[in-house]
């Protein structure tokens, strides 16, 4: 550390000269460490013509007034929000700000050399400063509202590049009067902009005779003047509650509207969201639309029709995208320009067929249109002056809004936003809160019951007593900040959420990623809406034996689903994700305990993307193509089920033990969550299994996606009848002689019997207990037959999904757990497709020889301890705060390490014991160690399915590695040569030249592979 200070303090001294010699007085303070860091390893500043800041998370330039010479600055995606340092820099051609939080461009008024101004996707309210800019010749303003404010662009008749796509902007006058000035050659993008256009509207009529000149254009051909004879009349771009489709989902709508006296037939024609591809989806043959009346299309991306629905190819999306209706010739027949709608609200003509459009609260697919509940436009949300995230002091958040007129109305406490909340009128205060008690417990959590009078002779009830805490304690908090702009005549804007974090070591709190989780503390905490509390249902049923009804908690569905706002912070406080979703409750008996686990969902009618685009868990691939993933549709914050009183890893462990197998297991990473500012502990973040799971990770479309659930194998997810085929498969391995290898040959194309084998190996060693009576999925591709040569996972067969095994471990049989005889649990409960296999000589086999992979590789005893080892390191730094926050899972860190010191003793013991048990159970005469020697550089030996690498889990000495197997089980070793090399035969206990041989030896057994150059 003494080091560290004197380099830091070398390099402030080193910098301070070098402004002297230039003639700075005074050196400027740089605030920010990492901006600090780079200048000073400038030794002339004032030299610097050229700087890329791009990317770095700096969140102040306080400083780069000394780059008196700067030329060209690149600033985007950094969270700075203060331009004044800029101020004097006059000779800067180039600046970059996309991405960006700045709102205010006053500072750079002076600037006048600016050739290239870029403040894409920035939260900038008034563009009144580059009016002054009238040297620019690229100006690139995408996702900035600028509306009205076009018109400050007039004086810019040097622009040759113009990027004002998703501006808000409908007058392009102004644009047109540049392009007749000569300006504007080179490259314009006005895409997704509301221009209108109708049989007696063209708002495009100002760039008509100029736009073939542009060099580069988009769109590239503008949209035609509509042949007007059907109206695109009302749009729903977020269902959440209006209407169903037949398979009772809530997707997007397009209303059609005939308002002449005949019926007009839609055969071929098109509808699309993209006005350069206006043929996306076509109508089917035989579709009609009556006279003076309407038809509703779904814009669901399902892609099918029956007699009832049409559903199209494409969805619509929330932040706005044209609508397009075109005849069979190809020719627009109506469009609507795009248009930010919020969730639950249409938007279309009033009256039908008219070129007025209005905002519907009260939406009326396939009927007529009113003007009740109808809104001229929708408010801006406002924005704010912080970004979200980590301070080390106190500051003032301002509000802001580009209009006016608007009212802007916020909370503290975590509820919606509405006129009854508080006015913004002046700065708020962030700072370092006194802790608060928590908001659940002091508000009717338990109900109106006193719990020191309730029965406890139900498990349930009992749980959720026991977990009663023992005293309210003081936590941690943070700052959330709702706000919503209202203005008469209009919707209220979308509500903006925002979650401030401030203590003086702030960036070095939390060593775990940060989740903040803001919802109305109706959704959590009333009695009859509140998903977190047992609540009336539960109460008033039976008040001397309240658990006979289910509490609010233990309620499922789409109805007990709430909206949440999540915001995902990296350790150090950068901001992954911010998006709004859908919150449920989740798991079964542990849904009593205080510390929930709760599920997400990311859906088009929460926010404008319907999916979470991030790399949530680094590293993680698909199963299918081995391909990074970083696109989820559903994420699970877990308490670790039965084991949050035990280690609170569990799961995680023993699922991430198997991992790198071809067997789905959820990846995992341990968070620190908040929920509306308060300190809610670490929950295990965890993929869920579910249609879009298979999905991404398998390239299957999510309605091809079959899971079944359970013992009885009830349909999870598919059509009626999907189960059917594992019934027969079930049916079939049970009544034929499965010891004739044509019937084994069929199974295997029902089944994938490799991941059948890995999954029952996994849990046996685990030697989970609560299976497989229960907690067991299955799934496949939904195929008419075997696809052999399909992308793996899409072949139509059988696979196996890994979840809730906390039972493992010796959570139901204490110190004596490695002895347990799992295997005859397997098969007693309910292992009807594993004893129907085992007869089988060749799955038998598979089965011993794959345990043996296992137990000498991914469950070796070094190596699980050391996976226990990391995973204790990773939460050791935040359990003590756990620990105190819930009591669980122990009442100190040391009483938690002791449980955890239970897994290792467990890992130690439990190869051994079921080597014994399957010995003796297969009536096998034993073991027997194999050496595989390798010295060579040249090639790789296969064990089975263990490749010998250093990729290899639990593969550690390539040059002699040992394992042990069971006598008389045939063995299959193969050699494999690296380019360059050749094979030439096995030397020491069995002499071969083959590559591939087979053993069964009666003794220990040591061979080596021997390569050579070509």
């Amino acid at each position: 550390m003494k080091r560290r200070q004197m380099f830091c303090l070398f390099l402030v001294v080193s910098l301070m000269l070098s402004w002297s010699s230039i003639g700075v007085a005074e050196a400027p303070t740089i605030p920010d460490p990492l901006f600090r860091e780079i200048l000073t390893k400038q030794s002339r500043p004032d030299l610097i013509t050229t700087l890329s800041l791009r990317d770095l998370g700096i969140t102040s330039i306080e400083g780069i007034q000394t780059l008196t010479n700067l030329r060209t600055l690149d600033l985007r995606g950094n969270p700075i929000a203060d331009l004044e340092p800029l101020r004097n820099l006059v000779y800067l051609e180039s600046l970059n700000l996309r991405e960006t939080l700045v709102t205010d461009l006053s500072p750079i008024s002076n600037l006048v050399n600016l050739q290239y101004l870029n403040i894409h996707s920035t939260p900038i309210e008034n563009i009144e400063v580059i009016g002054n800019l009238t040297n620019l010749t690229t100006l690139i303003m995408r996702n900035v509202y600028i509306g009205e404010q076009v018109n400050i662009l007039s004086s810019l008749t040097k622009l040759t590049r113009l990027n004002i796509r998703n501006t808000g902007i409908s007058d392009l006058t102004v644009i047109g009067q540049l392009m007749a000035k000569g300006a504007l050659q080179e490259e314009v993008d006005l895409r997704d902009n509301p221009i209108n256009l109708s049989s007696s509207q063209d708002g495009y009529a100002p760039l008509r005779q100029y736009w073939h000149s542009i060099a580069l254009r988009e769109p590239v051909v503008l949209p035609e003047i509509p042949s007007q004879m059907i109206y695109i009349n009302e749009i729903m771009t977020s269902n959440g509650s209006y209407v169903r489709d037949q398979a009772g989902d809530n997707p997007d709508w397009i209303e059609l509207y005939n308002p002449s006296n005949e019926p007009i037939d839609l055969s071929g024609y098109y509808l699309s969201d993209d006005l350069s591809e206006q043929y996306k989806w076509q109508f089917p043959e035989g579709v009609s639309i009556p006279a003076k009346g309407y038809f509703l299309i779904y814009a669901s991306g399902k892609d099918f029709h029956n007699a009832r629905e049409l559903h199209t190819n494409f969805k619509l999306s929330t932040a706005g995208e044209p609508v397009v209706l075109s005849n069979p010739q190809g020719e627009i027949v109506d469009y609507i320009p795009p248009v930010e709608i919020p969730r639950d609200i249409s938007y279309g003509r009033y009256p039908d067929g008219s070129q007025q459009f209005f905002f519907f609260t009260r939406p009326t697919p396939n009927r007529e249109n009113t003007n009740v509940s109808s809104y001229i436009g929708v408010v801006q949300p406002p924005s704010f002056s912080h970004s979200p995230g980590f301070y080390l002091e106190e500051f003032y958040l301002e509000l802001k809004h580009v209009n006016p007129d608007v009212i802007i109305y916020y909370t503290l406490d975590g509820s919606e936003p509405t006129e009854k909340s508080l006015v913004y009128e002046e700065p708020i205060l962030i700072s370092h809160q006194s802790p608060k008690k928590q908001f659940l417990y002091p508000m009717n959590f338990l109900g109106p019951y006193d719990p020191a009078v309730v029965a406890t002779d139900h498990i349930g009830q009992l749980l959720f007593k026991g977990y009663d805490p023992w005293e309210v304690q003081d936590i941690f908090q943070a700052t959330v900040v709702r706000a919503v702009a209202y203005k008469d005549g209009e919707l209220a804007s979308n509500t903006v959420t925002q979650t401030f974090f401030v203590d003086p070591e702030m960036d070095q709190r939390y060593s775990l990623p940060v989740i903040s989780l803001v919802t109305d503390p109706d959704n959590l905490i009333n009695s009859w809406t509140g998903i977190y509390v047992a609540g009336a249902f539960y109460f008033n049923a039976r008040p001397d034996r309240p658990w006979h009804n289910s509490a609010n908690y233990n309620r499922r569905g789409e109805q007990w689903e709430r909206p949440v706002s999540v915001e995902f912070f990296e350790p150090g406080g950068s901001l992954g994700f911010s998006q709004n979703m859908g919150m449920r409750i989740h798991g079964g008996v542990t849904r009593a305990f205080p510390q929930k686990s709760i599920k997400l969902y990311a859906r088009a009618q929460y926010d404008s993307k319907d999916v979470i685009n991030y790399p949530v868990f680094p590293g993680l691939l698909k199963n299918g193509d081995q391909q990074p993933l970083e696109e989820f549709y559903r994420l699970l914050l877990r308490n670790s089920g039965n084991d949050w009183v035990r280690t609170h890893f569990a799961d995680a462990l023993m699922q991430s033990l198997i991992a790198h197998r071809r067997l789905d297991t959820m990846a995992y990473r341990p968070a620190i969550v908040f929920l509306n500012g308060e300190y809610w502990g670490i929950l295990n973040l965890r993929e869920r299994y579910d249609k879009y799971y298979i999905a991404t990770n398998y390239g299957v479309a999510p309605d091809d996606v079959v899971i079944l659930d359970g013992r009885y194998h009830v349909l999870d997810t598919g059509l009626p009848g999907d189960e059917q085929h594992y019934a027969r498969m079930l049916g079939f391995a049970q009544s034929v002689d499965m010891t004739k290898q044509e019937n084994y040959e069929y199974i295997q194309t029902l089944m994938d019997v490799e991941n059948f084998i890995d999954y029952y190996v996994a849990q046996i060693y685990f030697t989970n207990t609560d299976w497989p009576a229960g907690n067991i999925k299955f799934w496949r591709t939904r195929t008419e037959k075997y696809e052999p040569d399909a992308p793996y996972g899409q072949d139509g067969r059988w696979r196996w999904m890994m979840f809730d095994t906390d039972f493992g471990f010796g959570y139901a049989h204490g110190s004596e757990a490695y002895l347990h005889n799992s295997l005859q649990h397997a098969l007693d409960n309910h292992g009807h497709l594993l004893r129907a296999l085992l007869p089988n000589e060749q799955f038998r086999n598979g089965f011993l020889n794959t345990f043996a992979d296992h137990l000498n590789t991914s469950f070796r005893p070094e190596r699980v301890i050391s996976v226990i080892n990391q995973i204790e390191r990773t939460l050791l730094p935040e359990m003590a705060e756990h620990i105190q926050r819930w009591g669980q899972p122990s009442t100190s860190v040391e009483g938690w390490q002791a449980n955890v010191d239970t897994f290792r003793d467990f890992a130690l013991k439990r190869p051994e014991a079921i080597r014994n048990i399957l010995v003796e159970h297969f009536n096998l005469p034993g073991t027997y160690r194999l050496t595989i020697a390798n010295p060579s550089l040249g090639g790789q030996v296969q064990v089975n399915s263990v490749l010998l690498d250093q990729e290899m889990p639990g593969v550690t000495n390539l040059e002699s590695w040992e394992g042990e197997y069971f006598l008389s089980i045939p063995l299959q070793i193969t050699a494999q040569a690296k380019p360059g090399y050749q094979f030439i035969g096995w030397e020491g206990d069995f002499e071969s030249q083959s590559p591939v041989i087979v053993v069964n030896p009666d003794r220990d057994l040591k061979l080596t592979a021997v390569f050579q150059p070509l």
